[in-house]
């Protein structure tokens, strides 16, 4: 088995690995009145920290920190419950990933999949 490995293969799945668990933190202990940092110049116009919230919290309660509570208000807002979606996704990939199976048809996948999250996210 050791001579069916391919290295990059494996460090990009355990790179996903570690995207999907820190997504997957983030989301579930999102709090809307967490701080958000402001994004620069260009960044700001595309999103804005949901105002909404009074009192915002002094500290940061997401588990991931600063980082953690601007992803998972940016998934929320832009997504919605796809972001759960994206997430178990992205954990379905990673794991047929590990276990070296062939991806059939990757671009029609992709495509089935980018039409499901938007159908996921307009009707949610």
């Amino acid at each position: 088995m050791i001579e069916n490995r391919n290295l990059k293969l494996d460090l990009f799945a355990l790179g996903l690995l570690a995207l999907v668990a820190f997504l997957a933190l983030a989301l579930a202990t999102y709090n809307p009145s967490d701080p958000v940092v402001e994004l620069v110049a260009p960044l700001n116009q595309i999103f804005q920290a949901d105002p909404l919230v009074y009192p915002a919290n002094e500290t940061v309660q997401n588990a991931c920190g600063r980082w953690g509570a601007l992803v998972s208000s940016m998934l929320l807002t832009g997504l919605g419950i796809g972001a759960y979606y994206l997430v178990v996704s992205l954990a379905a990939v990673d794991v047929v990933l590990l276990l070296r199976r062939q991806i059939d048809a990757p671009l029609t996948r992709c495509c089935g999949w980018c039409a499901s999250l938007t159908g996921i996210t307009t009707v949610a």
